[in-house]
């Protein structure tokens, strides 16, 4: 079986997306961050938002952030979006895209 890692299902639950924020190539350090989401929109343009947590102390860029079972709830082509506040102020990542599969 292959399974890609940037490949989900519908209703996928407890799927952890990690994520590394960065400044053009240097990780960000998220330390100071008072808040951190996921934005996410599925291919029928459902939005829900996911609170992010840090994998270490924040000072890597890296977040994690866990799904639930309404994050997708149609297949297709779903985008998701880093959205922070620190004290300079507020940040949005790229864009970035991932593939959601229909559950059987």
């Amino acid at each position: 079986m292959t399974f890609n890692a940037n490949d989900a299902h519908v209703a996928d639950e407890g799927t952890i997306l990690q994520k590394t924020v960065v400044d053009g190539v240097t990780p960000f350090d998220l330390s100071t961050t008072t808040a951190l989401n996921l934005v996410v929109t599925d291919a029928g343009g459902n939005t829900s938002s996911i609170a992010g947590a840090f994998e270490t102390d924040g000072t890597d860029g890296i977040v994690n952030f866990e799904t639930i079972a309404t994050t997708w709830q149609v297949p297709g082509v779903a985008s998701e979006q880093v959205q922070l506040i620190n004290p300079d102020g507020a940040w949005s990542s790229e864009i970035t895209k991932r593939r959601i599969h229909p559950k059987l």
